[in-house]
């Protein structure tokens, strides 16, 4: 699991920069996310040396903080990342970007999110050459989420959300 570490020390250095955006922008703020886990009862289960939320369906979730800021890590399964692959490949209109359907379902998972209720979609960004999918939660705060190369592996982190 050493390409999970990897890529955990260089998101969690990538951090900085939304922490570092609000004070540019005096109409941003980090409005606190209201993570949909842990929570009590959740099952635990050791994933590459790393203790893991059991978030059903094969999906796992960790929890770490990074110069205060509390963020996600989603495990999705190979299986999920390949179906995805094939509907695109089969209706690419329908699913034009793969990795904009895998963070929309991380977030749904990471974020307390209403059965009734859909995370606003608020666009790609960039974050040191990576995509970097923002969506509006429920609670008005705003999420980043950056897919791994393998796409298995989702962070996702506070982004500047309106005052």
């Amino acid at each position: 699991m050493k390409a999970l570490r990897v890529f955990l020390v260089a998101f969690l250095f990538l951090l900085a920069l939304p922490d570092s955006l609000p004070a540019q922008n005096p109409q941003l703020e980090l409005k606190e996310v209201k993570w949909s886990f842990p929570r009590v009862g959740m099952q635990l289960k050791e994933i590459g040396g790393v203790q893991a939320y059991d978030l059903g369906n094969n999906v796992y979730g960790v929890e770490d903080t990074n110069n205060g800021l509390s963020i996600r890590l989603i495990f999705i399964p190979s299986s999920i990342v390949v179906a995805a692959e094939k509907v695109h490949r089969e209706d690419p209109a329908g699913m034009p970007d793969v990795n904009k359907f895998l963070t929309a379902y991380a977030v749904k998972l990471a974020v307390e999110t209403p059965t009734d209720f859909t995370n606003g979609f608020i666009g790609v960004g960039k974050l040191e050459g990576r995509a970097l999918y923002l969506y509006r939660t429920k609670s008005g705060a705003n999420v980043g989420a950056v897919v791994s190369d393998d796409q298995r592996r989702i962070l996702i982190m506070p982004a500047p959300s309106e005052k």
